[in-house]
């Protein structure tokens, strides 16, 4: 009768911790050891008291990794303010994915961490999504694009501190620019856009340089190993290593039943249970840097064919947002040499940037702040564009 009763009061505990509690799944193993060391001492002269201390022993071990965990993993409070952050703001895409709001005019976005800001930018799209870059002029002579993520699109500044926007602002309308970036973009956008004409239908001006700004963890994204790209369009590659569309990365996810959802869901308020799952998550491997690069050269050739007086290139943040990174770099470069495709190192255009990098990034959020993309861009317009 005792056994009974405690077991039920500690069945009963389960879904009023797992509602109520910060840490339940701590609470519900703590609860389980007394109540497996209530049975003990009860019944020590019994069989069962054996089994009954082993069980206590091992929900009290896991109580110690629960605390250790929610401890160690807990992230500082995080904040975002604006109707930046709003579903609105990231309208679904059959091509892309994702893409922003059109004529979206100053959208607000701040980011509080621990209740301190750490930026509010103030964003404008034009007519077609894109971010708006420098004004255009009818009297230019040719376009500058550029493609990729946050880091292009310019999450943390406003609209004339953008890495394109500079550019723009330093050519004084001789070259139209364009930003093609979004946040959590990887190159997959870029050459599905360029695959699906999305670009010819933009870019009115002959182009005459591309510019993708790559980050080492567009690998994790080109490979659908986030939760946020799982729409994105997804390329594979073939038996003869060659890429090609295999359409979207969500396609063919499993529906579950609604209760294994539900049930999935309560389980992942254990920290210890998080820990597990990341640890079983799948790395990349030497297959998604292959299909990486291969996007990336794919890119690169519709763009030269396309617009054969234009020049393909990449600038890339050597940034360690990877494991192995510097291993992986040293491949990236040498497969990109090999396609003649020039890679500006952010370390090489911004001489400082290794021993400096907190003065060029926004604190506590990593995104280039204005002062790195002003360098950027002056190094773009008069190492690469003005020479010519």
């Amino acid at each position: 009768m005792v056994v009974l009763v405690l077991c039920c009061m500690g069945m009963l505990l389960i879904p009023i911790a797992l509602k109520f509690f910060t840490i339940p799944y701590f609470w519900i193993g703590c609860s389980w050891t007394l109540i497996f060391s209530i049975l003990f001492l009860k019944s020590y002269k019994n069989t069962l008291a054996a089994v009954y201390i082993n069980f206590a022993v091992i929900t009290l071990f896991l109580c110690v990794c629960e605390i250790y965990f929610w401890w160690s993993n807990t992230p500082v409070p995080e904040k975002l303010v604006g109707n930046y952050w709003t579903p609105q703001m990231f309208k679904p895409d059959p091509f892309l994915g994702y893409v922003p709001q059109k004529n979206a005019k100053e959208v607000v976005g701040k980011r509080y961490l621990d209740n301190q800001l750490i930026y509010e930018m103030i964003i404008s799209t034009d007519q077609h999504g894109l971010r708006n870059s420098y004004p255009k002029s009818t009297a230019a002579k040719g376009a500058i694009l550029f493609f990729g993520c946050s880091f292009t699109f310019g999450v943390g500044v406003n609209d004339n501190e953008t890495l394109p926007y500079q550019v723009g602002s330093k050519l004084q309308g001789q070259a139209n620019v364009y930003n093609f970036g979004y946040g959590g973009y990887g190159p997959q956008q870029m050459l599905s856009a360029l695959e699906q004409g999305l670009v010819d239908k933009i870019v009115l001006e002959q182009p005459k340089h591309a510019f993708y700004v790559a980050i080492p963890s567009h690998i994790v994204r080109s490979a659908g190993l986030t939760s946020w790209n799982i729409h994105d369009p997804k390329y594979d590659l073939d038996e003869k290593g060659e890429i090609y569309y295999a359409g979207h990365f969500d396609e063919k996810t499993i529906s579950l039943p609604h209760w294994v959802q539900q049930c999935y869901s309560q389980l992942n308020k254990s920290y210890l249970w998080q820990k597990i799952q990341a640890s079983l998550l799948r790395k990349i491997n030497d297959r998604d840097i292959d299909r990486y690069i291969k996007i990336v050269i794919k890119a690169k050739t519709i763009f030269e064919q396309r617009y054969p007086q234009a020049k393909f290139n990449i600038i890339y943040w050597n940034i360690a947002d990877i494991p192995n990174h510097e291993v992986v770099m040293k491949k990236l470069l040498t497969e990109f040499k090999k396609s003649e495709i020039p890679v500006y190192l952010v370390d090489n255009m911004i001489t400082d940037f290794k021993i400096n990098q907190a003065y060029y990034l926004i604190e506590k959020d990593g995104h280039p702040n204005p002062r790195a993309n002003a360098c950027i861009a002056s190094y773009v317009v008069n190492q690469i564009l003005q020479p010519e």
